[in-house]
């Protein structure tokens, strides 16, 4: 177990064998988990006062980590790649509980996975994301990713759109994206 209590960001880069992350700290504000983890069979973060947790790089899968109090999260970012069988079920969860998340920030491959879960039709968890930022490409491999997303976001009241490869951009996929109809 890994325990924090002093600082207002903590940010591990190429951190292995770790199974829990507790910060128990008011004053830690953010985490940052960079490239190069290796997820243990039962990894947990919990820590009710982080305000901002920012997801990166290519990370190898044993099992779901899971997210056990971050309740007072208000950003959350998913920029990563996750190698192993049980990603549907790792980005299923960390949406289930990022549910209160203001804004969140979705990288490509977690849009491919929201894809492939908005083709087997799995209902997606209702957010209260007001500002959806996506980085991603805009192609027919994660479009429906894409529209998972804005259904879940029914309070959205801010959509970036972080094109990381102008060439395949085309208006069509421009029409697609915002014929989507906001509730809040």
């Amino acid at each position: 177990m890994a325990k924090w209590s002093h600082g207002e960001l903590v940010s591990t880069h190429y951190c292995g064998g770790v199974k829990n992350i507790v910060i128990d700290s008011t004053s830690v504000k953010e985490l940052k988990l960079v490239k190069g983890h290796r997820l243990s069979d039962s990894e947990t973060i919990w820590a009710p006062h982080l305000l901002s947790l920012r997801v990166s790089g290519i990370w190898r899968l044993g099992s779901v980590f899971r997210l056990d109090d971050v309740s007072s999260l208000v950003e959350a970012e998913l920029d990563f790649v996750v190698r192993g069988d049980k990603s549907r079920d790792l980005i299923k969860e960390l949406l289930e509980k990022l549910h209160g998340v203001s804004t969140i920030t979705i990288g490509s491959w977690c849009l491919e996975v929201m894809s492939a879960l908005e083709m087997e039709g799995v209902p997606s968890p209702l957010s209260k994301c007001q500002n959806l930022i996506l980085r991603t490409t805009v192609s027919q491999r994660n479009l429906p990713g894409i529209a998972y997303m804005l259904r879940s976001s029914q309070c959205m009241e801010k959509l970036v759109i972080d094109l990381t490869d102008f060439r395949i951009f085309k208006v069509y996929y421009f029409s697609i994206l915002f014929s989507v109809r906001i509730l809040c």
